[in-house]
């Protein structure tokens, strides 16, 4: 049976301080994300 969640999921820093802020404190716990850049951004 699948339960509601009673407390919030965490963040992940990226150690990317601007992006960090963007995304309040981190990539959310648990959360599927794709990041794109043109080539040679990373």
């Amino acid at each position: 049976m699948i339960r509601p969640r009673t407390k919030p999921l965490g963040k992940l820093p990226t150690s990317i301080p601007g992006l960090d802020s963007i995304l309040a404190g981190g990539i959310p716990e648990l959360s599927i994300n794709i990041i794109t850049g043109p080539p040679g951004s990373g």
